[in-house]
């Protein structure tokens, strides 16, 4: 569908170009024959424009999710990712391990955080009962274990988007819950409503007071819902630890770790963000291989497009040749023509790569889109010069041809 989509609006626009053609009727003499030519019967400028214009979008589309990819994998990788996550830290390990982790780490502390698994179980009182005609995704938020904590303060890279934050007074009064903005829409909660979950058959309701928006590409410890101080006293608790160690201590931490805690789970995250960078690396040259042939085809066709117009541009040559004009002159109006061709190419290749980067890291990635202006400006710049470079190629021997013997021919 984007592929159909993609070639309708390059259809649209080399038609758009051409009209526009009409409109370049003055300057020198070598601009408006090289302008009129984009308009000459039989001309093959609308596949060109289609053909060079697609292979620009993909080419230029991945140059940009992989800088864009890139450049967050190596802002993750920078120091503000940790080195480890720990998961299933009993309660009675927790000051053993830090003070394990603390003295393997010259003295930096992890961040412990307690959780409580747990089922989602009525939504302001009505049970939930997921449904057949829902989405994936809304089931998803429907029949998910959820893994809850509670807190005094809203935790970093959290920000209350609606109501605030409770206090310690209302938090000893009743059971209050903090929730992730996009979970609250899924599931249709406000503020002031209640959710209840099942904590091993026991169930809890809290009353919703505040909402947040989480960035999820910290990679901290990140909770779509939170619970107030109290509100889950009692609650079988394991514990998740967030570690920050020096690159080349990795190993020798996690050791130690494991062989002090058998029952702890490791996650080392900066390996894990290296192989992602190491996949990508083989998904971009996969990538750029498909972009490459885009780009063969698109000058076949403008070869292609030469060779069928050959003739025409023969006995172009020849006449303005006979009318006075030089080799230069003819040389210049072919040049503005490929030029415009490639321009036309490149700047709708490269609009549409721009749509179709930001689409894919919006939407698919979730990612944060970024400008690269030196990407978009070379995408056009190369479809300017491959143009030339093809055009070139495909007429300079038309540039000393002889009027005489060409036109007793005719």
């Amino acid at each position: 569908g984007g592929l159909g989509g993609a070639l309708g609006l390059l259809a649209l626009s080399a038609r758009l170009i051409i009209a526009l053609a009409r409109l370049g009727q003055r300057g020198p003499l070598g601009w408006r024959q090289g302008v009129a030519n984009l308009r000459r019967p039989q001309n093959q400028a609308g596949a060109v424009l289609i053909s060079l214009g697609l292979a620009v979008m993909l080419i230029v589309a991945v140059a940009v999710l992989d800088q864009s990819l890139r450049s967050e994998i190596a802002y993750r990788q920078s120091g503000a990712a940790p080195a480890f996550f720990f998961l299933d830290i009993q309660p009675d390990q927790t000051e053993p391990f830090a003070r394990l982790l603390t003295a393997e780490d010259d003295g930096s502390a992890p961040e412990l955080v307690p959780v409580v698994r747990a089922r989602l179980q009525a939504i302001d009182g009505a049970r939930v009962a997921p449904d057949a005609r829902r989405r994936r995704d809304d089931v998803w938020y429907l029949t998910r274990e959820y893994v809850l904590t509670w807190a005094a303060e809203p935790p970093r890279h959290n920000t209350v988007v609606a109501g605030r934050w409770w206090t310690a007074e209302e938090a000893a009064r009743e059971p209050l819950i903090s929730v992730e903005e996009e979970i609250a829409r899924q599931l249709g909660v406000r503020l002031g409503g209640t959710l209840t979950f099942d904590i091993l058959g026991v169930p809890v309701t809290a009353r919703v007071t505040n909402l947040r928006r989480v960035d999820w590409e910290s990679l901290n410890s990140n909770f779509f819902v939170i619970f107030s101080e109290g509100a889950l006293a009692g609650a079988p608790a394991t514990y998740i630890a967030t570690a920050r160690v020096p690159p080349g201590r990795e190993d020798r931490v996690q050791a130690a770790v494991v062989a002090a805690f058998p029952n702890v789970t490791a996650i080392p995250v900066r390996e894990v963000l290296e192989r992602v960078t190491s996949v990508l690396d083989q998904v971009a040259l996969a990538m750029r291989m498909v972009a490459g042939w885009s780009v063969l085809s698109g000058l076949v066709v403008m070869a292609s497009a030469l060779g069928v117009t050959r003739a025409q541009r023969l006995y172009d040559t020849v006449i303005l040749k006979a009318l006075g004009a030089t080799r230069g002159f003819v040389g210049r109006v072919f040049a503005v023509e490929y030029a415009l061709l490639g321009a036309g190419a490149g700047v709708s290749g490269t609009a549409l790569a721009a749509a179709l980067a930001w689409a894919v890291l919006r939407f698919v990635l979730e990612v944060p889109w970024s400008w690269a202006p030196a990407t978009l400006g070379l995408g056009v710049l190369a479809a300017i010069a491959l143009a030339l470079a093809v055009g070139f190629l495909g007429t300079y021997r038309l540039l000393g041809q002889k009027p005489l013997a060409v036109l007793r021919g005719e």
